[in-house]
């Protein structure tokens, strides 16, 4: 398992006068046998000896594998710099397509669109009688909590004494769902959840929104039908599509805000020259780009700078440009590094028409 603090520790790192290797391998039990993984693992090694890698990286890549991975994950992600003694091997819950790369840095990108996509949620399943929550990271169950109150009878005869026997239950019930609220605002603020997904009966569920604080309200991305004694399993697929929706509905929010921005001359920016700007005057606060993004950037050698257009020198401090072979992981390396928060975006439209990158602006 990883978090942001590990994508922020590669990130950070540079192998002066070395290389890293970076590989993405996909180990998913139900998709690939061990034989079929290492396979492919030597077909990739081979490849990046060829680009450049050390052998030695290659080497303590393979004997990671052979002799210390548990194969208990849907992939992995390793990067390895002996020459400097780096390495980090860290097993991922996802999936994950195959993938190397040799450069001076570590590649991020794959780490930063898992975070994005199957970042921190919380689902919690209510009923008149309680609640349970779960927090899910990375498609792993992080924690849990529970509360049951009074036990509820209905009561099937008429009459004046029924009656208010009912009311009394139903008393009981609203008490029930407000110990269940403060048991969930209690866990979200623990755990400092941005999106909450809340699952039961319509009318329950309903009661239930009504008596959560507005601000733990408004990051409820969705509601669903399903039973308090669902397993944590059975509630992590009925709440993938509401994700999934939630994220495509506030992706293209955002993109629609960066565009009317930057159409407007205000804080936003389009195509990949000017947001590079941005990102060099350091006025960037959402790094937007396309998953399908591949574009040509040169690095200047002694400040940095990343331009889009081929120069000899550096416009900002006269040093050396040189290419680069990866030009979206050296961006989001750098908005990274800067305290940017990074979107990935598949097939939007709107964005492709926009130059597939921009951003929103601080001012």
């Amino acid at each position: 398992m990883f978090d942001e603090k590990d994508v922020h520790e590669l990130a950070a790192f540079h192998a002066d006068g070395a290389t890293v290797l970076s590989l993405y391998l996909s180990t998913d039990p139900s998709r690939h046998v061990k034989d079929e993984v290492k396979l492919s693992l030597r077909g990739m090694l081979k490849q990046a000896v060829a680009l450049g890698a050390a052998q030695a990286d290659a080497d303590r890549m393979e004997r990671f594998v052979e002799l210390e991975y548990d194969w208990q994950a849907k992939g992995l992600a390793m990067f390895s710099c002996q020459a400097q003694d780096f390495w980090r091997a860290l097993p991922v819950s996802v999936p994950v397509s195959n993938h190397v790369f040799v450069a001076d840095r570590p590649y991020v990108k794959p780490l930063s669109d898992m975070l994005d996509e199957y970042g921190r949620f919380a689902v919690a399943l209510v009923d008149q009688e309680g609640a349970r929550v779960i927090l899910y990271h990375l498609g792993v169950v992080e924690d849990t909590a529970g509360t049951f109150g009074t036990e509820l009878k209905r009561h099937k005869k008429g009459g004046w004494a029924a009656q208010r026997l009912q009311r009394r239950q139903d008393e009981k019930a609203h008490q029930n769902l407000k110990e269940a609220a403060t048991l969930v605002k209690d866990f979200c603020n623990k755990h400092r959840c941005k999106r909450l997904i809340v699952g039961g009966q319509e009318e329950t569920v309903s009661r239930f929104l009504s008596m959560l604080p507005k601000a733990l309200r408004d990051s409820v991305i969705g509601t669903m039908p399903i039973d308090i004694t669902a397993s944590e399993s059975e509630a992590l697929a009925r709440a993938q599509d509401l994700l999934e929706k939630a994220e495509h509905d506030r992706e293209a929010a955002l993109i629609q805000q960066m565009i009317t921005a930057a159409t407007k001359g205000g804080p936003g920016a389009i195509g990949l020259a000017d947001t590079l700007t941005a990102l060099q005057e350091e006025r960037v606060h959402v790094l937007i780009v396309d998953e399908g993004l591949q574009a040509t950037a040169y690095r200047c050698e002694h400040c940095g700078y990343i331009g889009a257009q081929k120069t000899q020198t550096c416009v900002y401090c006269g040093g050396p440009m040189v290419p680069i072979k990866d030009a979206v992981d050296a961006i989001v390396r750098r908005a990274i590094q800067r305290g940017v928060e990074v979107e990935f975006v598949p097939g939007n439209e709107d964005l492709k028409r926009a130059g597939q990158i921009g951003a929103i602006l601080r001012y």
